[in-house]
Protein backbone atom coordinates (compact mmCIF):
# COMPACT_ATOMS: atom_id res chain seq x y z
CA UNK A 1 0.00 0.00 0.00
CA UNK A 2 1.52 3.82 -1.37
CA UNK A 3 1.81 5.73 1.75
CA UNK A 4 -0.85 8.49 -0.07
CA UNK A 5 -2.93 6.09 0.01
CA UNK A 6 -3.13 5.32 3.44
CA UNK A 7 -3.47 8.72 4.43
CA UNK A 8 -6.24 8.85 2.12
CA UNK A 9 -8.41 5.94 3.31
CA UNK A 10 -7.74 7.41 7.17
CA UNK A 11 -8.69 10.62 5.97
CA UNK A 12 -12.26 9.29 4.80
CA UNK A 13 -12.68 7.24 7.50
CA UNK A 14 -12.02 10.05 9.68
CA UNK A 15 -14.02 12.14 7.98
CA UNK A 16 -16.62 9.54 8.32
CA UNK A 17 -16.41 9.71 12.30
CA UNK A 18 -16.41 13.93 12.46
CA UNK A 19 -19.33 14.25 10.12
CA UNK A 20 -21.84 11.46 12.77
CA UNK A 21 -20.43 13.49 15.87
CA UNK A 22 -22.29 16.81 16.96
CA UNK A 23 -21.08 19.59 19.18
CA UNK A 24 -24.19 20.12 21.78
CA UNK A 25 -27.00 21.66 20.12
CA UNK A 26 -26.12 20.50 16.62
CA UNK A 27 -27.18 17.59 14.58
CA UNK A 28 -24.45 15.53 12.46
CA UNK A 29 -23.11 17.49 9.31
CA UNK A 30 -25.58 14.93 6.60
CA UNK A 31 -24.05 16.75 3.41
CA UNK A 32 -20.46 15.72 4.22
CA UNK A 33 -21.70 12.23 5.54
CA UNK A 34 -23.73 11.38 2.40
CA UNK A 35 -20.52 13.38 0.12
CA UNK A 36 -18.27 9.84 1.49
CA UNK A 37 -20.31 7.35 0.33
CA UNK A 38 -20.55 6.28 -3.36
CA UNK A 39 -24.83 6.71 -4.55
CA UNK A 40 -25.93 3.23 -3.78
CA UNK A 41 -23.94 2.68 -0.82
CA UNK A 42 -25.49 0.18 1.64
CA UNK A 43 -25.26 -0.03 5.11
CA UNK A 44 -25.50 -3.28 7.43
CA UNK A 45 -26.28 -2.88 11.33
CA UNK A 46 -26.25 -5.61 13.76
CA UNK A 47 -28.79 -3.57 16.25
CA UNK A 48 -28.76 -5.97 19.18
CA UNK A 49 -26.10 -9.01 20.39
CA UNK A 50 -28.39 -11.67 19.91
CA UNK A 51 -29.38 -10.33 16.25
CA UNK A 52 -28.50 -12.49 13.73
CA UNK A 53 -29.48 -10.40 10.93
CA UNK A 54 -28.52 -7.42 9.52
CA UNK A 55 -30.66 -4.64 9.03
CA UNK A 56 -29.41 -3.32 5.83
CA UNK A 57 -30.50 -0.02 3.78
CA UNK A 58 -29.10 2.93 1.85
CA UNK A 59 -26.80 5.47 2.83
CA UNK A 60 -29.43 7.71 2.28
CA UNK A 61 -31.90 5.43 4.59
CA UNK A 62 -29.48 5.59 7.06
CA UNK A 63 -28.98 9.12 7.35
CA UNK A 64 -33.33 9.59 7.24
CA UNK A 65 -33.01 7.01 10.37
CA UNK A 66 -30.26 9.58 11.98
CA UNK A 67 -32.84 12.41 11.63
CA UNK A 68 -35.52 10.93 12.89
CA UNK A 69 -33.79 9.94 15.82
CA UNK A 70 -31.88 13.08 16.93
CA UNK A 71 -35.91 14.64 16.16
CA UNK A 72 -37.30 12.29 18.71
CA UNK A 73 -34.63 12.69 21.25
CA UNK A 74 -33.79 16.01 21.32
CA UNK A 75 -31.95 15.55 24.60
CA UNK A 76 -29.14 13.78 22.22
CA UNK A 77 -28.71 16.94 20.03
CA UNK A 78 -28.85 18.83 23.13
CA UNK A 79 -26.26 17.10 24.84
CA UNK A 80 -23.75 16.37 21.58
CA UNK A 81 -22.89 12.88 20.19
CA UNK A 82 -19.40 11.52 19.52
CA UNK A 83 -17.87 8.43 18.04
CA UNK A 84 -14.32 8.42 18.10
CA UNK A 85 -11.84 5.54 16.27
CA UNK A 86 -10.02 3.72 18.76
CA UNK A 87 -7.44 1.72 16.30
CA UNK A 88 -7.58 1.01 12.81
CA UNK A 89 -6.44 -1.89 10.30
CA UNK A 90 -5.99 -1.32 6.68
CA UNK A 91 -6.13 -4.57 3.86
CA UNK A 92 -5.75 -2.97 0.40
CA UNK A 93 -5.34 -4.87 -3.03
CA UNK A 94 -5.25 -2.14 -6.34
CA UNK A 95 -8.17 0.40 -5.37
CA UNK A 96 -10.11 -1.66 -3.02
CA UNK A 97 -9.75 -1.57 1.02
CA UNK A 98 -11.13 -3.01 3.56
CA UNK A 99 -11.34 -1.14 6.52
CA UNK A 100 -11.70 -2.05 10.58
CA UNK A 101 -12.39 0.31 12.41
CA UNK A 102 -12.99 0.23 16.72
CA UNK A 103 -14.61 2.77 17.73
CA UNK A 104 -16.40 4.60 21.41
CA UNK A 105 -19.37 6.19 20.73
CA UNK A 106 -20.59 8.47 24.00
CA UNK A 107 -24.07 10.35 24.20
CA UNK A 108 -26.90 11.21 27.05
CA UNK A 109 -29.53 9.08 26.52
CA UNK A 110 -31.95 11.46 28.45
CA UNK A 111 -31.33 9.88 31.86
CA UNK A 112 -27.08 9.03 31.81
CA UNK A 113 -24.56 9.09 30.18
CA UNK A 114 -23.72 6.21 27.58
CA UNK A 115 -20.10 4.79 26.29
CA UNK A 116 -20.52 2.10 23.72
CA UNK A 117 -17.70 0.13 21.82
CA UNK A 118 -18.20 -1.51 18.54
CA UNK A 119 -16.38 -1.84 15.18
CA UNK A 120 -17.22 -0.66 11.66
CA UNK A 121 -16.38 -2.76 8.67
CA UNK A 122 -15.83 -0.58 5.43
CA UNK A 123 -15.60 -1.16 1.75
CA UNK A 124 -13.88 1.72 0.17
CA UNK A 125 -12.88 2.31 -3.46
CA UNK A 126 -10.46 4.96 -5.46
CA UNK A 127 -12.82 6.63 -7.63
CA UNK A 128 -10.76 9.47 -10.00
CA UNK A 129 -8.19 9.82 -6.90
CA UNK A 130 -10.60 9.99 -4.41
CA UNK A 131 -11.72 6.92 -1.85
CA UNK A 132 -15.34 6.71 -1.20
CA UNK A 133 -17.42 4.44 0.88
CA UNK A 134 -19.29 1.53 -0.76
CA UNK A 135 -20.80 -0.12 2.59
CA UNK A 136 -20.50 -0.27 5.74
CA UNK A 137 -21.30 -3.23 8.60
CA UNK A 138 -20.80 -2.31 12.20
CA UNK A 139 -21.65 -4.11 15.49
CA UNK A 140 -21.41 -2.20 19.18
CA UNK A 141 -20.08 -4.60 21.86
Amino acid sequence: MEIEDEVLIKGCVNSLYKAISCEPNTEPNYDDLRELFVDNAIMAEYECINSNVPNIKTIDEHISEIKTLFKKYSFVSKNGFLEKQLSIKIMMNGPVATVYSEYEKSYFNGKEDIKNTGCNILQIVKIDGNYKIISVSWFEN
